[in-house]
């Protein structure tokens, strides 16, 4: 690979940088999803609060230049991207104001273009078409101030060669951002703006702001260069669009263009100077470099900028700044601010998986794909990259690890293990061949029975629920193979290009590969909600329960042991509830569980103190009667449980008890493992619970969990959940599951062990 030539370059070479010090970014200042939403919620109060009579917010003054309605189109765009209402009728003032606006000033148009593309989706359709008027016009007079002969923009519209780099960043975005609407815009107006930044690149790879009175003696500074390589990802998508397509004999061509070298060169630059209490070189306009900065971390889906985690700094950095009004010193910054905030927050659709090797032929392919799903369900999603140096945690700032390889991956084995890991903590991960290449088919082929040797390689069938997931796909469906635990499908693995087709954008003719997208994310989670960057995953019993503290009995120790019988018991065994399980009770209770080897019929069940009996498809105790029975006689407790709720394993389970001799009775509110109550031990009052989607319908205005008791003459010696529990409350999802939400999954499978932690 010409690591000079092609876009692959400036990634590869900086994501090495990037994530292999990303343990060190883990140190930043944490904060919650739930802070930064309240920091957003403040800062649309605080320019509501200052929003004048007329619906706007005034000029802006710089010096001697008058910027009329300069804060009117600012404060506008802050209330868009901080999403209120566009019913709020303090939206909508603002919104006819800035519609009717007479504005003369390059900021201002571009501005405006910026914050009416990001209302437009939202109104209703009257009010979309006063709005592509007034963009349709405000493009017109955004690229006729563009210089022809310079390429840049310039405060007054004027079209003379003293322009500079901050107007012309901003005309780039505003433009950038109306194409969204507007579609049509002359290829010109790109090629002129590519020139101008690759004459103004200085030699330390950065920008300054390229005015020619002081291009030659101005410093290189932050905002500038962050700027500038933004500028030069939108115009190399408007320019180069489908760059590596189409496929030749297994391989994409290799297109070595000015542009992806200056864009390396800028990330360098970036990365090198990267601090997050100041703009680098320049001090002023501090505002500017967290929004130009994060302009570069959502084009390129890089998280990290050198050891810095870019978003998760910057975010910690800005809250600090908020004021006790909820604003941040001036509405444009106070825009900028809320705009930076909203942006980077935003769910990842997908990780894009970097390594040693030709994996990113198609660079634009997960970019476009994720655009096509935020456009779909109507709201911002974001996209990322990552290697295998990452924590495994990383790992999971998205439910999918993209892989696409037209090589072998030259990886190690303890990065392979962390695939391994990752789907074992419930990641999905998608392998796709690049242009089929031969290699990477037969390499992979070999990894998977290398890392996951239980399960075999199958076609995904037409029946698979992957093709009805979010997007009903119809008739024929691509080609694809996977991996399936009996729970879900956890990697799915294309032989055939399907990157080109995102790439290209070639939606009209492939559209199927793009709902293939937004299903597989719908498959992955469950038909989860789009989680924010920032959302942690499901871990313990969460917030629901913070307020409760449970207690061990008299036991330190409690002993269970998966039973094995005819049927697929061994489900599930991959993801390790019981492990998870075993820590939440040490840290919380100080109660240790350990697991014991599956035990099967005639075994020594002495110092078992739970026994585990679950089935998907099917349970057969092959004459294991008596043995359970004797079990329960002598102070055990057996706990049954039909897996992901499956109306076949429920079935299944109530026969074999029943043929036990064993009958279940409804457990009644008032029971401990529901209340919490326990008698010794203290358990979670789980009496009001919430239930995976494909189960919430049935159970609306039930909320009470759904056990039984599972009896032996007049006694109590089990629990039986025609619900799924023990992978539920692991926070892994699996798609059709009929279980519990994963904080009151583990709340009721700690209540279960604690029961048997009473003497």
């Amino acid at each position: 690979m010409n690591s000079k030539k092609t876009i692959c370059a400036w990634i590869a070479a900086f994501c090495v940088t990037m994530v292999t010090s990303a343990p060190v970014a883990a140190q930043a200042p944490t904060f919650t999803d739930e802070q930064v939403d309240q920091a957003i919620e403040r800062g649309v109060q605080h320019l509501l609060g200052v929003q004048q009579p007329t619906g706007g917010w005034g000029d802006y003054r710089s010096g001697n230049e008058l910027f009329r309605h300069g804060y009117d189109v600012c404060g506008l765009m802050g209330l868009a991207y901080g999403e209120l209402s566009v019913r709020d009728d303090r939206l909508q003032k603002a919104l006819k104001l800035v519609l009717e606006a007479e504005v003369d000033k390059n900021y201002v148009y571009a501005v405006r273009a910026i914050a009416l593309s990001r209302l437009y989706p939202r109104l209703p359709r009257e009010q979309q078409e006063l709005v592509l008027k007034r963009l349709e016009k405000d493009v017109e007079w955004l690229i006729n101030a563009q210089s022809k002969e310079r390429g840049c923009w310039n405060y007054d519209g004027t079209g003379s060669i003293w322009g500079e780099s901050s107007n012309t960043q901003m005309a780039i975005l505003g433009l950038y951002e109306a194409s969204n609407v507007v579609r049509e815009f002359p290829m010109d107006v790109w090629k002129r703006a590519l020139d101008f930044y690759l004459k103004t690149q200085r030699p330390d790879k950065g920008w300054n702001y390229a005015h020619p009175s002081s291009i030659e003696t101005m410093d290189t500074y932050g905002s500038m260069s962050a700027a500038a390589v933004a500028s030069l990802f939108i115009i190399r998508d408007m320019l180069y669009r489908g760059t590596g397509c189409p496929c030749k004999s297994g391989k994409s061509p290799r297109e070595g263009l000015q542009v992806d070298k200056a864009i390396e060169d800028g990330i360098e630059w970036l990365a090198a100077n990267f601090v997050v209490d100041k703009n680098p070189g320049r001090g002023a306009w501090y505002m500017y470099w967290p929004f130009s900065c994060e302009r570069v971390g959502l084009a390129s889906g890089i998280k990290y900028f050198g050891p810095h985690d870019w978003y998760r700094e910057m975010t910690a950095f800005i809250l600090s700044r908020q004021n006790p009004d909820g604003g941040w010193g001036h509405i444009s910054d106070t825009a900028l601010a809320i705009a930076f905030l909203a942006k980077g927050r935003a769910p990842i659709l997908a990780n894009k998986l970097q390594f040693k090797g030709a994996w990113n032929m198609h660079p634009r392919d997960l970019a476009n794909l994720t655009r096509y799903v935020a456009n779909l369900k109507e709201q911002p999603i974001q996209w990322q990259v990552i290697n295998l140096d990452v924590p495994v945690q990383d790992m999971h700032d998205s439910p999918i690890l993209y892989i696409s390889a037209e090589s072998a991956m030259e990886i190690t084995d303890e990065q392979k293990a962390k695939l391994r890991q990752f789907t074992d903590s419930g990641g999905t991960i998608l392998f796709e061949a690049s242009c089929a290449n031969r290699q990477a088919i037969d390499w992979w082929t070999l990894v998977c029975g290398e890392l996951w040797p239980e399960w075999e390689l199958k076609a995904i069938d037409r029946d698979h629920p992957l093709w009805e997931a979010d997007q009903p796909i119809k008739g024929r469906t691509p080609s694809l193979m996977g991996l399936s635990d009996g729970l879900r499908t956890f990697m799915f693995f294309s032989k055939v290009d399907i990157s080109c087709p995102w790439n290209t954008e070639a939606i009209a003719r492939q559209k199927v590969l793009f709902d293939l997208g937004a299903n597989l994310y719908m498959y992955a989670t469950d038909k989860g909600k789009l989680r924010s960057r920032l959302a942690a995953r499901p871990s313990g019993t969460g917030a629901k329960y913070a307020g409760q503290t449970p207690a061990k009995g008299g036991k330190d120790t409690v002993t269970v042991a998966r039973m094995k019988h005819g049927g697929d018991w061994y489900l599930g065994r991959n993801y390790a509830p019981w492990q998870v399980l075993a820590e939440d009770l040490k840290a919380g209770t100080a109660l240790t569980l350990t697991e014991r080897e599956p035990v099967a019929v005639g075994d020594d069940l002495s110092g078992v103190d739970l026994l585990h009996l679950s089935a998907r498809k099917g349970c057969d105790l092959g004459g294991g009667a008596e043995w359970l029975k004797k079990y329960l006689s002598g102070g055990g407790f057996l706990l049954a449980e039909a897996t992901l709720g499956d109306a076949q394993g429920d079935a299944a389970l109530r026969a074999a008890l029943q043929g036990a001799g064993l009958t279940l009775k409804p457990l009644d509110a008032e029971h401990g493992v529901v209340s919490g109550q326990l008698g010794q031990a203290t358990g979670y009052d789980a009496s009001k619970v919430e239930f995976t989607f494909h189960l919430r319908g049935e159970r609306i205005g039930k909320a009470r969990p759904e056990l039984m008791g599972i009896y032996d003459g007049d006694r109590f010696v089990g629990l039986f959940s025609p619900f799924d529990i023990l992978y539920s409350q692991t926070g892994c999802k699996a798609y059709g599951s009929r279980g519990y939400e994963a904080a009151d999954a583990r709340a009721l499978a700690m209540n279960i062990v604690l029961l048997r932690s009473q003497p």
